[in-house]
């Protein structure tokens, strides 16, 4: 699931909102840790926290696997050492941090104090774990906290597990938003993408310009997509595992008529997509909501003179049942060659890392195309006045609903 590096595709402007300033509890400061552990040590650990890869879903024992946490460094400039327990806190304050900055993109959550509320207590969960991370130990799991986040992100004037995290940023102070926020997120739930071993560049830029949705572009999973606080993986933290278990599971369970799944050569056992959503899946289509799922097949061809690999479909498989579904050709990972089994986690690897870049073009131009709505909007009104706002040009005058495109279902909140 999930990723930041240098440029974190996730990464928000840290202004706050004009109508809502978003303050979380006030965190340590990193000089203090500076002071303690050397400027120089400071810096470096910074910078390679900064560099962290995207997370893999599930590892091999089928827990959800983030990357690892930074080591202890020597400070070339002091003479401290960095400790581990130093960087984690460092760590932690960064997505914390960052973590507030992508709520504060998002108005409605931004100013529900409920939701706010359930954050900071996930938050000081984390922390403790976090304290724990050289023992066997955890605390135990705040469910309260993290059912107000999912509460949160599931409220009618958010839909969450519905709605892509740019598009709502980017829309959401438009003329008529909320007229159209209920029949967009059923349009977009219409669309739904998962993906199992191959990073999630190929959904999202299958779902991109709005047409739908993947987990990690989602208002839930953009926000703490990448953020570990700090944790060397999900299960180091009960709390982590299950916040993530609880985004991938409504997620699902908002999605209609015919989902797609994009997987590398096939399904694999302990993947998030066999363990938690197709479970899922099979019961929605039980109930009539969801159609069915589509499982696409591909192939990670070399490219030309050593370059990415080439993401080929070779299949697709029309999956209603649990038959259906265990007749998909599995990945080379559950076979009992090893030497195959560790031919194709070294691709594996290869194709995650190779994604991670695609994902981040990927949201380069969600963040362009932000710009320029920007650009345009205070050029403009600066001629017009601030009041300026955009409509389709079928939109009669001042008619709030008419903002955006009418339902294609001709219902919902704005329909004509």
């Amino acid at each position: 699931m999930r990723a930041h590096q240098d440029h974190d595709p996730g990464r928000q402007p840290r202004t706050p909102s004009p109508r809502a300033p978003l303050t979380g509890p006030r965190a340590p400061s990193v000089l203090a840790f500076q002071q303690a552990a050397g400027n120089a040590a400071t810096v470096k650990a910074l910078r390679q926290g900064a560099a962290g890869p995207v997370v893999q879903r599930a590892g091999k024992d089928g827990s959800p696997t983030r990357p690892s946490s930074q080591g202890s460094d020597r400070s070339s400039g002091s003479g401290k050492s960095m400790t581990p327990a130093d960087a984690r806190k460092i760590r932690f304050i960064q997505d914390k941090q960052q973590l507030w900055s992508r709520i504060n993109g998002i108005r409605a959550l931004a100013e529900m104090d409920s939701f706010k509320q359930g954050v900071t207590a996930f938050l000081a969960n984390i922390e403790r774990d976090l304290e724990k991370a050289d023992t066997d130990e955890t605390t135990p799991i705040d469910h309260a906290a993290i059912g107000a986040v999912i509460a949160g992100f599931q409220h009618r004037t958010v839909q969450g597990n519905k709605v892509q995290y740019s598009w709502y940023k980017q829309n959401q102070t438009k003329e008529g938003f909320f007229d159209i926020l209920d029949r967009h997120a059923d349009a977009s739930a219409q669309r739904g993408q998962l993906w199992s071993k191959m990073g999630s560049a190929q959904a999202t830029e299958d779902v991109s310009v709005g047409r739908g949705t993947v987990l990690e572009a989602s208002i839930q999973g953009r926000i703490f997509d990448g953020l570990l606080f700090g944790l060397p993986s999900w299960s180091a933290s009960p709390a982590l595992g299950e916040l993530w278990r609880l985004l991938s599971q409504t997620y699902v369970e908002g999605l209609k008529g015919w989902v797609t799944a994009h997987v590398l050569d096939g399904t694999t056992q302990k993947s998030v997509l066999t363990t938690i959503e197709w479970p899922r899946l099979k019961g929605q289509i039980a109930a009539g909501q969801v159609d069915g799922l589509d499982i696409i097949v591909y192939r990670a061809v070399p490219g030309p003179g050593g370059s990415d690999h080439v993401l080929v479909p070779v299949d697709s498989f029309p999956v209603r049942t649990q038959d259906e579904f265990d007749a998909v050709p599995k990945a080379p990972v559950d076979g009992t060659d090893q030497a195959a089994r560790e031919e194709w986690e070294r691709t594996q690897r290869q194709v995650d890392l190779e994604q991670r870049k695609a994902l981040v073009r990927v949201y380069s131009r969600d963040d362009e195309i932000e710009r320029m709505n920007h650009h345009v909007t205070e050029v403009l009104g600066k001629k017009h006045g601030p009041g300026l706002v955009f409509r389709t040009t079928q939109t009669p005058r001042n008619t709030p609903a008419g903002t955006f495109a009418p339902s294609p279902t001709g219902s919902g909140p704005g329909s004509p």
